[in-house]
């Protein structure tokens, strides 16, 4: 059983980077979650969570942006059908970025574009993107057989989105990007040598496999097939 993985879809021909963010992490319709980052002290940073009856709309990916409130929701399709699932993720809150790297190299190299991100207030989280949309219960197996993947590379303890089987039900996960439009940059999606992707950038294409670029940064290699396979046994 298997499940194909792909780069995120870029739309360059988008103005501005708010209609990217919606468009590229679709979420699930009926449920959404906001959430402000505070400072705690002996903690750094938390997050105050508050739970929505609906995915976020574009006034709310404006805010992630910005960086006044994270948004997020249930891992989705564009369209937001209950328990079509477009992409997964997995939380590593214990992650370090030199094993991290050396995990999605290895991704890479077997044809499975893994991309990461910071957490919002620790740690790392790695995203697949899929091909086409699959249901619920495969797309939280694969979610899961990736955080097992991560957790044999030394990754530490691991959290899956989607976190049920189930349609429509688990847990929300916070989008990456929160912050991007201040100085700071926020916390992009990361390529393997965990350099920024832009939103609307070109990325490597479904199914391309990463070599070094000159200045250390990662491109897109010619051939290679179909999109990537993640094995689930």
């Amino acid at each position: 059983m298997y499940g194909e993985s792909a780069a995120p879809e870029a739309q360059p021909e988008q103005a501005t980077p708010i209609p990217l963010l919606h468009n590229a992490f679709p979420l699930q319709r009926g449920r959404g979650i906001s959430g402000k980052i505070i400072p705690d002290i002996g903690k750094g940073l938390s997050k105050e969570v508050l739970s929505t009856p609906r995915r976020p709309g574009l006034d709310e990916v404006a805010d992630h942006l910005r960086g006044l409130r994270a948004t997020g929701g249930l891992p989705g399709t564009a369209v937001g059908s209950r328990g079509q699932v477009s992409w997964v993720a997995v939380d590593l809150d214990e992650a370090e970025p030199g094993p991290l790297e050396a995990f999605l190299e290895d991704l890479w190299g077997k044809g499975i574009p893994a991309y990461a991100s910071t957490g919002l207030t620790r740690g790392f989280r790695v995203y697949l993107f899929f091909k086409r949309p699959t249901g619920q219960r495969r797309a939280h197996a694969i979610a899961r057989r990736l955080a097992a993947l991560a957790q044999e590379a030394g990754l530490g303890r691991a959290e899956v989105f989607p976190s049920s089987p189930e349609a429509g039900r688990g847990k929300a996960v916070f989008l990456p990007y929160f912050g991007y439009l201040t100085p700071s940059g926020g916390n992009p999606l990361l390529y393997p040598d965990l350099t920024p992707v832009p939103l609307g950038a070109p990325g490597p294409g479904a199914g391309a496999r990463p070599a070094r670029g000159r200045g250390g940064g990662w491109r897109p290699a010619g051939g290679g097939g179909g999109g990537g396979r993640l094995r689930l046994h």
